[in-house]
């Protein structure tokens, strides 16, 4: 009966360490809640999610994503919210789709029982495509990928917001890793072609990493080159060619200048680019105006990383801080991080050391530096999704734990007295 009772206690023993080990595994991640702030700090989300998308309040979009976890870590919930923190969709088992979309500006991809087939919807759940696909992924974009059965061999488009075909559905497959470009990777009998928007066939792969241009003007008169040479931006194709020297064309394929720069970096969403020449370097617009010369940083050994909203991402000693376009530093190059991005919206988000901040275009802190909250603080400039620790529930799982320790001792000490 000892022995029985010495066992129970070892397997008790064994559970509470197991129950420890659980405690602590990924503790922070089990006490950290997501919710909305404001400038001043005050909260306008409460903080009781799992996690909330910075990137959709940072869009201006109407709402948030929002996705809570169970206290083993796994999604139990995914819905949508409003900047007031109203939860306004979330799916069920009376709205007939299976599961909650993703949503993109107010477009979802759902699954239709009754039909089956897939489609896209908006909030209302009212139909904002055709439910004739047999495949569907989310918005990105303003682009969506789409696929419909063809003599039993799946084949793939592009529709727009409005369910409109982009790209019909004739191609066996579609990459969408450059649809911000207007651009799409497609694959046609057998040759893999890059098309545009207008579903033209611009550039054709060959083997060896080796393209060729088509239907656009001057381009096609430029002979084989290799794909590491061609780079993308909004409007632009920029390339290495003559030479080794750097041009760049229009999406239509004319010449904006002749091959004559060293270098030749796209550095903004604003059309400016990092060129060097005879040995300067200097930033350009898409007119080939001089912006401004780098010789101020290249004394001083300062990169420039890019620009947003007259303000330069500065890069030294793999330290991140922020200039102007008259050269003059705003933000001491010392931070571990600072999100340029977030300058179209009139802050910077700074990271230094696991402390995060704000800091408005001009350097003055918005909220100060600190690890109050622990993850990078991002929004649309009135309003930021952070996260904190919940300290109500940090002082359970800390009571919890001393109460398993006590425990684990109790039993410790039970069973070498029973030795």
């Amino acid at each position: 009966m000892k022995l029985i009772k010495k066992i129970f206690m070892v397997i008790i023993l064994f559970l509470m360490v197991v129950l420890d080990i659980w405690i602590i595994k990924d503790f922070e991640v089990k006490i950290v809640k997501s919710g909305v702030i404001d400038k001043n700090e005050k909260i306008k989300v409460k903080m009781k999610y799992s996690s909330i998308s910075a990137s959709d309040l940072f869009e201006n979009y109407e709402y948030m994503r929002v996705f809570n976890k169970n206290i083993f870590g796994k999604i139990i919930e995914s819905l949508y919210i409003d900047i007031n923190g109203n939860e306004f969709y979330k799916s069920s088992s009376k709205n007939n789709w299976k599961e909650t979309p993703y949503f993109y500006q107010n477009r979802a991809s759902a699954y239709s029982i009754s039909l089956d087939k897939e489609g896209y919807i908006d909030w209302n759940e009212n139909k904002t495509s055709e439910f004739i696909y047999e495949y569907t992924d989310d918005y990105q974009n303003g682009y969506a990928k789409v696929g419909i059965f063809d003599k039993e061999e799946l084949k793939y488009g592009v529709i727009d917001l409005d369910g409109n075909q982009v790209i019909p559905c004739m191609y066996k497959n579609i990459d969408m890793r450059d649809c911000d470009f207007d651009i799409f990777y497609v694959e046609d009998n057998n040759n893999t072609y890059i098309i545009n928007n207008k579903n033209i066939k611009i550039i054709e792969f060959l083997e060896n990493d080796k393209i060729k241009f088509l239907n656009l003007n001057e381009l096609t008169d430029i002979q084989e080159i290799d794909i590491e040479n061609v780079a993308f931006s909004k409007d632009y194709i920029l390339i290495c060619g003559e030479n080794g020297k750097y041009g760049f064309f229009t999406k239509e394929g004319e010449q904006k200048c002749s091959f004559k720069y060293d270098s030749f970096k796209s550095i903004s969403s604003q059309y400016l680019f990092l060129v060097e020449e005879s040995g300067k370097r200097y930033v350009i617009d898409d007119n080939l105006n001089i912006v401004f010369n780098t010789e101020i940083f290249d004394e001083k050994g300062i990169e420039i990383n890019s620009i947003e909203n007259g303000r330069i991402r500065i890069e030294k000693d793999n330290k991140y801080g922020i200039a102007d376009l008259n050269g003059n530093i705003i933000i001491e190059p010392k931070y571990d991080a600072i999100s340029i991005q977030t300058a179209k919206k009139g802050y910077f988000s700074i990271e230094k050391d696991n402390k995060y901040g704000l800091m408005d275009l001009n350097g003055n802190d918005i909220i100060k530096l600190s690890r109050k909250y622990k993850s990078p603080i991002l929004g649309n400039g009135e309003f930021f999704v952070v996260e904190k620790v919940n300290i109500n529930l940090l002082i359970i799982w800390l009571v919890l734990l001393i109460l398993t320790f006590i425990i684990e001792i109790f039993l410790v000490r039970l069973i070498i007295k029973r030795n």
